[in-house]
């Protein structure tokens, strides 16, 4: 996007006027910069429209950028438009559940000492000897409190020494 506005050495912003505002001899071409300055009102207005202030459109274009950045294609982009649309909306219902832990990370349980191996994110995990602990979800209900529970009592085996 083209600048429309520069900032002063004493930081005050100022018109950038551009080459086609002034004649070959420097003087200032007064046409060539009304329509320069109405261009920035309407600019501007083009802005207020959106009636977002700089830093909504600060984190939406950072939300943008991610998404280009993991997307090689348009169809991709749109993919993961849809499913940050998906997020947003189960997320209202409070129905998104960030979990502590990945698939293949070593927890130690605080009260026991025993460790886990997670295995399964969802629904359970197994312990180092072998034994597994399920979590059954068919009543409709989520894993919300098992993870805030599990937060509670196990904490991450650093495997990097």
């Amino acid at each position: 996007m083209e600048r429309l506005t520069k900032r002063l050495t004493s930081g005050v912003a100022d018109y950038d006027f551009s080459e086609g505002c002034y004649f070959a001899d420097g003087q200032s071409n007064e046409v060539a910069k009304s329509a320069f300055k109405q261009n920035c009102l309407e600019r501007l207005a083009d802005y207020e429209d959106t009636e977002r202030g700089p830093a909504e459109i600060q984190a939406l274009s950072r939300l943008f950028d991610y998404i280009l950045k993991g997307s090689k294609s348009l169809k991709e982009q749109l993919a993961m438009h849809i499913r940050l649309r998906e997020l947003a909306e189960v997320d209202k219902d409070r129905r998104v559940v960030v979990l502590p832990c990945k698939v293949g990370e070593l927890w130690r349980d605080q009260d026991t000492g025993r460790v886990v191996k997670i295995t399964d994110v969802r629904y359970g995990m197994k312990w180092e000897d072998d034994t597994s602990v399920t979590y059954d979800y068919s009543d409709g209900s989520h894993g919300g409190a098992l993870w805030d529970a599990f937060r509670d009592h196990f904490v991450r085996v650093d495997t990097e020494k």
